[in-house]
């Protein structure tokens, strides 16, 4: 059975997109009204861009599969890793050189923007781990209302904490949600943001998780951070991950939240407001 016949059985609705099927979020606890949910036509892993929920299709519904189709999606499935750990930025790319959601040239240039005719009107953005190798990327639609508006390829990557190699100020980082925040933030001065690419790395409950993340977090100790502020999205969503990382990480670093307005995010704060957050966290620097 293959995984579009297994959808089809299970009564879910989907679309293709890509090498995937998007659809609705698997997981109880995510009411995803706008699927998000990205399903390898092959493997059929599945990736929540939103919340994180990862798994396997089949697995999910508990289907069993015979050795041979075992070994054959282990054998596919070992493929991508392959072909994850040697990505390159592909042949036929242009530089994105214009301004963009109020962020320079400059900006964008050194997080190496970049377009490509299989990443129709999207502008994509390398993402690396911490060894400095290509994760995959980041397509992110040139219009907001269209979904999905993020693609990450590979579909169900492993995503790093963006950017990798973040220099502190004052021996502190900033962790935001999306890639367009710390954006926002690194192009008006505050070049110590990381993106956590959504809630689910503050949000989630299990000890496991918590413990794979801090140990993410404590790469950048290596690096003389000894504080970390939390500025994540001016929504209930937001505020109640801020509320849970903090509570799992506090016991490694000083962390302080930085609660924003009601619907307000780090991507839509102007110059003024970045130059005032900036003046109130770092006076000296």
């Amino acid at each position: 059975m293959n995984v579009e016949e297994l959808l089809n059985k299970q009564g879910v609705k989907y679309r293709a997109s890509g090498g995937d099927y998007l659809i609705k979020c698997l997981s109880p606890e995510h009411d995803d009204s706008n699927p998000s949910q990205r399903v390898d036509k092959i493997t059929g892993i599945f990736h929540c861009l939103a919340c994180g929920h990862s798994g396997n299709i089949y697995q999910h519904f508990g289907v069993m599969v015979s050795m041979l189709d075992s070994r054959v999606l282990m054998l596919k499935s070992k493929i991508r890793e392959m072909y994850e750990d040697n990505f390159t930025i592909p042949l036929g790319s242009e530089p994105f050189l214009a301004p963009f959601r109020d962020l320079s040239v400059q900006t964008l240039t050194e997080f190496q923007a970049f377009t490509h005719k299989d990443y129709e009107d999207r502008i994509v953005f390398p993402i690396r781990k911490e060894n400095g190798n290509l994760a995959g990327f980041n397509a992110r639609h040139m219009y907001s209302d269209v979904d999905p508006k993020y693609i990450f390829d590979p579909p169900g990557m492993n995503v790093p904490l963006y950017p990798y190699d973040t220099k502190p100020i004052n021996n502190s980082i900033i962790l935001v949600e999306g890639m367009f925040d710390m954006l926002n933030l690194y192009d008006k001065g505050l070049t110590n943001a990381v993106c956590t690419f959504g809630t689910a790395f503050g949000a989630t409950k299990k000890r496991d998780n918590q413990k794979e993340n801090l140990q993410r977090l404590l790469n950048f100790k290596l690096r003389g951070v000894t504080k970390i502020y939390i500025m994540y999205d001016g929504d209930q969503a937001g505020r109640v991950a801020s509320k849970n990382l903090e509570s799992y990480i506090s016991k490694e670093f000083i962390v302080e939240e930085i609660e924003l307005e009601d619907d307000v995010d780090p991507g839509s704060l102007s110059h003024d407001d970045v130059n005032e957050l900036k003046g109130v966290l770092y006076d000296d620097a």
